[in-house]
């Protein structure tokens, strides 16, 4: 037993049984059920001066809440006999003293109220009161988070549903059609031939109402758009829009988008059709470079998932195919952003393959796809074992000094070339239709890069893009220790001959994904690309700064890493601060003349 115990025992032994029940009683009849006395003891005797049965000598010089004992610090005795001592009016002067401090700490910035047998909350701009209960119903609404990413230029053009009942079928048709043609191959998240279509077209049946499918609907002409526009549809009649009634594309499907996502946060649920819906707005932020939206997307995406898959074991087999969607997405994501990693990877041994096109029949152009489809997921998948075991563990071993070059903790060689075994087993198992294409010369590449990919030819090169990514991260050891030594000379043939290979195919990945090819307006994900270039340059101006490191620089580079850098500050750079401050470092270090 405390000293504090003890006092209080001996301090009550004289007193009535009945008397302290009968305080009590009378207190919590006055008082909100909160706070009656059934309620646990630490809420009941918690004092804001010091905490239960501790004394804090640290906190003696603090001031007291207002309203609260007069004293710094609580006598001896404990806190229940301290309370009991009060009578009603202190008691309920420090019990509102205490809920205004906690007002306060929620910004609900309150200001006090003579008591009167209820807490006085006055807010700003309005003389009602608030209860304890609607006090903790205000905090809770205040602490649900709502997603709703608008574009204020958009919402001018179209501030609701409305503008939608105009929108003529053949229109709908074509933005439609543009969707299944240039994106839906190269991210599988609609079933556009079954269910997916079918609740589409209801959704436009119905005059737009607001589900979630109708959001899909939506999402679908907002990217669709994208692309619509680069192939010369280029105005759509808005009624009253303007005064011509007409309006670029690219804003309209602003206009689809915004009206989706706010239509989102009402009908949203945990179902997988929610899944689709922010695995399209992650796409959407995609095309648009908004890099940190579509995480928060592809995040919620993984999230809902990660919830139906825990609840129904059957979903594991019928909704597969949009588990490696948003896997897809989230890796190519952290290759090249530090983002935390949301745990979807953790099912990726118990989710299946999914059945090409849902088990329906395909004609050969829609089975070379799938083929695509299913052997990127296997590539991911080691792509994320080689960041994790050789990416995330390349450093120098700072416990031993004195040794030139210095010790390298880093991945055994065993590793690694087990490691690059799985990479070059799954090249060997690639369909026949396409696993010649993976010979490749990034010379000649460089020396075409006027010529545009065909959609097939853009999925070929996504795939390339990773191995070639894998490469890079595996040879990164060798290339890391090499570049801050500032020399070849002491390492061995091996050793020289990966850092080249490592700046090789990290030129090669570069390449594949499309800055030089493609339309940069229809390149999903470009800021990944982009990055990985601004990466490049600078390590290019560091290597060709020392002699002894110029011969490691491919040939190649001195006549694509200003192609590409010409493309970025042409057609992106009015799209995207981010890009636009990378090519600003870039000119610096060139009128810096250093690295």
């Amino acid at each position: 037993m405390n000293p504090a115990e003890s006092q209080a025992r001996t301090s009550s032994e004289g007193q009535s049984p009945a008397a302290p029940e009968s305080l009590n009683s009378h207190v919590a009849s006055d008082l909100p059920s909160i706070y009656s006395a059934d309620q646990p003891n630490d809420l009941r005797q918690r004092s804001p001066a010091s905490p239960v049965g501790q004394d804090n000598p640290d906190e003696e010089d603090e001031k007291p809440v207002d309203g609260c004992c007069e004293h710094r610090r609580l006598p001896d005795a404990s806190v229940g006999e301290h309370d009991r001592r009060e009578n009603i009016p202190e008691r309920l002067q420090r019990l509102e003293a205490m809920l205004n401090h906690l007002a306060d700490r929620i910004a609900l910035q309150p200001q006090p109220a003579p008591s009167n047998g209820r807490m006085g909350l006055l807010w700003r701009g309005g003389g009602s009161s608030l209860s304890v209960e609607g006090l903790l119903a205000m905090a809770a609404t205040r602490s649900r988070k709502t997603y709703a990413p608008v574009s204020p230029r958009a919402l001018v053009m179209a501030p609701d549903v409305s503008c939608l009942l105009d929108l003529e079928p053949s229109t709908m048709h074509h933005l439609a059609m543009s969707y299944m043609q240039n994106f839906h191959p190269r991210n599988m998240i609609l079933d556009w031939q079954g269910s997916d279509m079918r609740d589409a077209l209801q959704a436009a049946e119905k005059k737009f109402e607001r589900t979630v499918d109708t959001c899909i609907l939506l999402l679908v002409l907002a990217i669709g758009s994208i692309s619509a526009f680069e192939d010369g549809f280029n105005y759509w009649d808005i009624p009253g829009a303007g005064p011509s009634g007409l309006n670029p594309l690219d804003e309209i499907g602003d206009v689809f988008f915004n009206i989706a996502t706010s239509m989102f946060v009402e009908a949203r649920d945990v179902s997988w059709s929610s899944v689709r819906c922010w695995l399209l707005i992650a796409f959407y932020h995609s095309m648009k470079l908004r890099v940190y939206d579509q995480w928060l997307a592809v995040s919620q995406a993984a999230m809902t998932a990660m919830m139906l898959l825990r609840l129904d074991e059957r979903s594991k087999r019928t909704h597969a195919q949009l588990y490696w969607a948003i896997y897809l997405q989230e890796s190519q994501l952290l290759s090249e952003f530090d983002f935390t990693p949301t745990g979807i990877a953790e099912f990726e041994s118990i989710i299946p393959a999914p059945p090409a096109g849902g088990g329906r029949p395909q004609d050969e152009t829609q089975k070379q796809y799938w083929d695509i489809f299913l052997a990127e997921i296997l590539l991911w998948r080691i792509v994320n074992r080689v960041r994790y075991y050789v990416g995330d563990a390349v450093r120098f071993d700072g416990t031993v000094t004195g040794m030139s070059p210095p010790p390298f903790a880093a991945p055994a060689l065993s590793m690694i070339r087990g490691l690059d075994h799985e990479l070059a087993s799954w090249r060997l198992h690639l369909p026949l239709s396409f696993r010649a294409e993976f010979e490749f010369d990034p010379g000649a590449q460089a020396m075409s890069w006027r010529r545009h990919r065909s959609v097939r030819e853009q999925m070929i090169g996504t795939l390339q893009a990773g191995y070639f990514k894998a490469k890079a991260i595996l040879f990164r050891p060798f290339l890391f220790r090499i570049l801050h030594h500032g020399s070849v000379e002491g390492f061995s043939q091996e050793e020289s001959t990966g850092a080249a290979m490592g700046l090789e195919t990290a030129l090669q990945a570069l390449l594949c994904s499309g800055v030089l090819c493609d339309n940069l307006r229809l390149v999903p994900l470009l800021i990944v690309p982009s990055r990985s270039f601004l990466a490049l340059a600078i390590l290019a101006k560091v290597l060709l700064q020392s002699p002894c490191c110029q011969t490691l620089v491919p040939p190649a580079w001195e006549k694509t890493l200003p192609l590409i850098r010409a493309r970025l500050r042409d057609q992106i750079v009015a799209r995207s601060t981010v890009i636009g401050q990378d090519l600003e470092t870039l000119s610096l270090l060139d009128a810096d003349g250093t690295a």
